[in-house]
C-alpha cells in the first residue's frame, strides 16, 4: 500500500466515526456512540487478524473485485440484441445469487449490518432514529443509514424533488411519496443505498452512481412517450454527497401494490383472471425487448432484458375481480448495481424473463410461492392448452423464443364457455297454435321496391365523387437542388410541432435530426434557429427579416404580400381518449363507437357536458386536456370551437385551469392512470405526427352533424356510411380502425394520407415554410425557397415521411 493511500483510508475512517458521533448522540452528546462504534471497529479489526502457524484461509481469500462498468447491460449497443450478455440457464434457479465468503446469519442484503429484524431496508429502527434526532444519518442500533428527512430536498437536472412519506421499501431501495417543487403533479422518489460497511471501496461506489445516472436515465430511442404499463423513470440522480442514488417516477403508479402481496391478501386467481395478467405482462415484453432506448450518454440499445420479473417487481391495479392492469417495474440493469460487490449476477436472457412470467403464472394460480410447477401434483386442474402453454414458458415442455410467439399462443387458447343468461320464455309465448300469426311475406315485393327507389335516390344524392390527389413529377434527390451554402436563421414555434419534427434526434433512421440530415445532405450549409412564441411571431420575424425563413403550422392560409407560403406535409389534429383493453364494458372508444361529433366535442371544451353519459358514454367524470402548442390552441379554436362565446369560455377554462394544458405524451400518461385508478375518463386533442405510434391514446373519427336524423338513418340502414372520418386506417384492409384494432401491435395501423391529401379530414392543415417574396439574387432571400424545394424533392418527402408527417402526394 502507497503512503497516499494510506493517508486517505485514515482519514476517510476518522471522517466516518467523527460523523456518526455528531448526528447520533447516544445521551447528551456523541461521546458514546463514539466509543461504541470504535469497539465495534476494533472487533471487526480483530476477527480479521491471522494468528501466525493456524490454517486460517481469510489472508487466502480474494477480496471483492471492483465494480466493472463495462458488463453488458450497463453498456447500450448496436447489434440489435436486447440489452443482456447470452448465457446458458436452468430453470427455476435464476434468482441472483447471494455468494458468501461465510455464513450469513443477518440480512442477506447487508450483513454486515446487525439488524434486530434482519432487514436493514424495512427495520422500523432507522426511521425511529431519525424521529428522535432529526440531524442523524444512522441507526442507533447498527448504525445503517437512515431515511430521508421529510421535506428535504433533491436536485436534478429536471427539476427539483421534495421528500414527502415513506412509503416502504420494494426491491433494493425505499419509496418515498414526493412533489415537484414547480409542478404540483405527485411523484414517486425510490432511494438506493451503498453503505460504506458493504461498498468499502470509494472508486467502486463512484463508478456504480455514475453507471447508475447513464442506465436509468433512458427514453424510447424514437423520441415518443410510449406507455406498455412499464414503469419507466422521469429522471435518475447520483447524489454527489452521499452514498445514495435516486429514481424519480411521476404519478402514483409506484405506489400500487406487488403481485407478491396482492396474492398474500387475496389468495389465487382464477384462470381467466391470470391469462389477463399474462398476456399484459408479455405485451410488455414484447415493448422492452424489442423496442429502441436511448440512454442518458446518448448511445443506442436495440432492446433491454428486464432480468428482474418475480411477483414482487410487478404492480397491479384492482379495478375488480375481473379487472386488472400490472405494471413492470425495477428493472435489473439498475438494481443490480446496488448488489454487494460479492453477488455474482447471472447473465440475463430473452428466455430468462420468459421463464419468470411462467413461474409467475403458476404462482398466480396456486396463490403459494413454495410449491413447484415440476410436480405434476402441485398443478390445479386447468384447461390442458393453458396448462401446456405454462410449462413451455417454464421451459419444461419445449420453449417460446420470443414474447410476441407467447403472447400469440396465448391469445389463441380456447376461450370460456359463456352462458346466455337471458330467460326462456314460457311455452305459450313460443309457440300457440290457436294464434293467428301475421306473414310479412306478403309485402315483401312492395317493401323491395320501395328500398330500391329510396336507396337509387340517396346514393345520386349523397354519393360522393372521388377526390384524386394532383400528382406531380418530383425531383429525385436533395443532391440535385442547387443551393448556395453559407450561415442562415429559420424560425421555429417554441412550443410547436414543427420545432419537435425538425429537431428530435430520433425520428428519423439515421438517428439525426431532420435540420441535420438536410445539412449533411449539403456540406457548408449551417441552419440556426430563432424561437418564436408562437406562428404570428414566427411571420413577424421573416417580414422583418429577423430570420431567412420560417417553418410553421398553417393556421390562417392568407399572408402579407411580402412573404410566400410553400406547403411541405400535412398533419392534422386528432381528438383522443385513453386507449384501453378492448374488452372492458366501459373503455371510453368502445362506448362511444370510435367516434364523436363537432357538436359534441364543442359541449365538452364548453363545460356542457360533464359526464360521458350525456353523450352516449359511460358513467365517468370529463376531464379536459390540452397541448401546449399555441398553434394547436388556435387550430382547434378555428377548425372545432369555431363561434366567439364557445373561443371564450374556451379560453376562461385554460385560464381558470379547468382545462389542464401540458404536453401531449404526459397527457396520455394521465389519461390511462386516470381512467384506470380514479374512474375518471380525459379528452385531449394534439398533433397526429406527435400522437402516432403511442398506443395509449386513441384517435376518435370524426363526424360532421349535418343530415337530418331521417336521411342520417336511411344512410345507415342502407350501408352508405356515416361520413365520420379517421385519421388512423387498418394496414390489412385499410378500413378505418375501430375500438377492437390493436394499436399496440406494431404494423397494424397506418395513417390514412389520403384524407389528409384530399383535406377530406376535416382537421387537417399544411405545414408550410414562408419566405420573402424577393427577386433579389441575394442567398439568403433564396434560402427559404431552397429549403422547400429540398424538402419537396421526392427523397425530402420520404424523411418528412419517417417523421409521421403526411407527404404531399402518395410516394411510389
Amino acid at each position: 500500500m502507497k503512503l497516499a493511500d494510506l493517508y486517505h483510508q485514515v482519514r476517510n475512517k476518522i471522517r466516518y466515526i467523527v460523523s456518526f458521533g455528531r448526528f447520533n448522540p447516544a445521551s447528551s452528546s456523541g461521546q458514546q456512540a463514539i466509543l461504541h462504534e470504535i469497539r465495534r471497529k476494533a472487533v471487526e479489526a480483530s476477527q480479521r487478524v491471522d494468528i501466525p502457524g493456524t490454517n486460517s484461509q481469510s489472508s487466502q481469500s480474494p477480496q471483492p473485485n471492483s465494480f466493472q462498468v463495462n458488463l453488458p447491460w450497463s453498456s447500450p449497443s448496436e447489434s440489435g440484441e436486447a440489452i443482456s450478455p447470452k448465457a446458458s440457464y436452468s430453470p427455476l434457479n435464476h434468482s441472483p445469487a447471494f455468494v458468501k465468503n461465510q455464513e450469513l446469519t443477518n440480512d442477506p442484503y447487508y450483513p454486515e449490518y446487525q439488524c434486530k429484524t434482519n432487514d436493514a431496508l424495512g427495520c422500523p429502527y432507522p426511521q425511529q432514529t431519525l424521529q428522535q434526532t432529526p440531524q442523524a444519518k444512522f441507526c442507533l442500533g447498527c448504525a445503517f443509514p437512515v431515511p430521508l428527512a421529510q421535506s428535504r430536498e433533491i436536485r436534478g437536472r429536471r427539476g427539483i424533488y421534495q421528500i414527502g412519506t415513506l412509503l416502504g421499501k420494494r426491491g433494493m431501495g425505499r419509496l418515498y411519496q414526493g412533489v415537484q417543487t414547480n409542478d404540483p403533479q405527485p411523484i414517486v422518489i425510490k432511494e438506493y443505498l451503498l453503505p460504506n460497511r458493504c461498498f468499502k471501496n470509494l472508486d467502486d461506489v463512484q463508478q456504480r452512481q455514475g453507471t447508475f445516472v447513464r442506465v436509468a436515465n433512458l427514453s424510447c430511442a424514437d423520441g415518443r412517450d410510449k406507455d406498455f404499463r412499464l414503469l419507466i423513470p422521469t429522471e435518475a440522480i447520483a447524489d454527489e454527497q452521499e452514498r445514495r442514488c435516486y429514481l424519480i417516477t411521476k404519478n402514483n403508479l409506484e405506489t400500487l401494490p406487488t403481485l407478491q402481496t396482492y396474492l398474500s391478501t387475496h389468495g389465487s386467481m382464477n384462470e381467466d383472471q391470470v391469462k389477463l395478467l399474462l398476456d399484459q405482462i408479455l405485451q410488455t415484453l414484447e415493448f422492452l425487448h424489442g423496442q429502441r432506448f436511448q440512454f442518458d450518454s446518448g448511445q443506442i440499445g436495440n432492446g433491454l432484458v428486464h432480468g428482474n420479473l418475480s411477483l414482487n417487481s410487478i404492480l397491479i391495479s384492482e379495478v375488480n375481480s375481473q379487472e386488472f392492469f400490472v405494471y413492470l417495474t425495477d428493472l435489473l440493469i439498475w438494481e443490480y448495481l446496488f448488489y454487494r460487490p460479492d453477488v455474482q449476477i447471472t447473465p440475463k436472457t430473452i428466455n430468462d424473463d420468459l421463464i419468470s412470467v411462467g413461474e409467475i403464472g403458476f404462482k398466480m394460480l396456486v396463490g403459494q410461492t413454495t410449491l413447484d410447477p415440476r410436480n405434476d401434483q402441485h398443478w390445479p386442474t386447468l384447461q390442458p392448452e393453458f396448462k401446456q402453454f405454462l410449462l413451455q414458458l417454464l421451459g419444461l415442455e419445449g420453449s417460446f423464443s420470443t414474447a410476441t410467439q407467447g403472447r400469440d399462443v396465448l391469445l389463441k387458447l380456447p376461450k370460456p364457455a359463456i352462458k346466455d343468461p337471458s330467460p326462456l320464455k314460457a311455452d305459450a309465448d313460443i309457440d300457440d297454435p290457436k294464434r293467428k300469426v301475421f306473414t310479412p311475406w306478403i309485402l315483401a315485393p312492395a317493401i323491395v321496391v320501395l328500398v330500391a327507389v329510396v336507396g337509387s335516390l340517396l346514393w345520386r344524392t349523397f354519393r360522393k365523387p372521388p377526390i384524386v390527389v394532383e400528382q406531380k413529377n418530383l425531383v429525385s434527390t436533395i443532391e440535385e437542388i442547387i443551393v448556395t451554402v453559407g450561415n442562415f436563421t429559420y424560425s421555429l414555434e417554441e412550443k410547436g410541432a414543427a420545432s419537435y419534427i425538425f429537431l428530435t434526434p430520433t425520428l428519423l433512421s439515421s438517428r439525426q435530426s431532420l435540420i441535420d440530415e438536410l445539412e449533411s445532405r449539403k456540406p457548408g450549409l449551417s441552419l440556426q434557429e430563432i424561437w418564436a412564441q408562437d406562428v404570428q411571431e414566427a411571420e413577424t420575424q421573416v417580414t422583418q427579416e429577423t430570420a431567412n425563413f420560417a417553418i410553421i403550422n398553417q393556421v390562417n392560409p392568407s399572408y402579407p404580400n411580402s412573404l410566400h407560403s410553400q406547403p411541405i406535409a400535412y398533419d392534422g389534429l386528432l381528438i383522443f381518449v385513453p386507449f384501453i383493453k378492448d374488452a372492458r364494458e366501459q373503455a371510453l372508444p368502445k362506448a362511444l363507437g370510435g367516434k364523436i361529433t363537432f357538436e359534441q366535442v364543442r359541449k365538452l371544451y364548453t363545460g356542457k357536458v360533464q359526464n360521458w353519459k350525456e353523450i352516449g358514454g359511460p358513467d365517468l367524470q370529463v376531464q379536459l386536456y390540452a397541448p401546449t402548442e399555441p398553434s394547436a390552441i388556435q387550430l382547434f379554436e378555428k377548425k372545432v370551437l369555431q363561434d366567439n362565446s364557445s373561443i371564450a369560455i374556451f379560453r376562461d377554462k385554460l385560464k381558470q385551469r379547468d382545462i389542464q394544458e401540458q404536453p401531449t405524451s404526459a397527457t396520455i400518461r394521465n389519461l390511462q392512470y386516470e381512467f384506470e385508478n380514479e374512474q375518471i375518463a380525459g379528452v385531449s386533442f394534439g398533433f397526429s405526427s406527435q400522437i402516432f405510434g403511442q398506443c395509449g391514446a386513441y384517435p376518435l373519427a370524426l363526424q360532421v352533424e349535418s343530415d337530418s336524423p331521417l336521411i342520417a338513418f336511411l344512410k345507415r340502414i342502407l350501408f352508405l356510411g356515416d361520413d365520420a372520418q379517421q385519421a388512423w386506417i387498418q394496414q390489412s384492409n385499410h378500413q378505418r380502425i375501430d375500438p377492437s384494432t390493436p394499436l399496440c401491435k406494431k404494423g397494424s395501423h397506418q395513417i390514412a394520407q389520403e384524407l389528409f391529401q384530399t383535406k377530406q379530414y376535416p382537421l387537417s392543415f399544411p405545414v408550410v415554410v414562408l419566405y420573402p417574396r424577393n427577386n433579389r439574387n441575394e442567398p439568403r432571400y433564396q434560402i427559404g425557397e431552397k429549403f422547400s424545394d429540398m424538402l419537396t424533392t421526392e427523397e425530402g418527402q420520404e424523411l418528412l415521411q419517417e417523421t409521421n408527417l403526411v407527404p404531399l402526394q402518395p410516394l411510389d
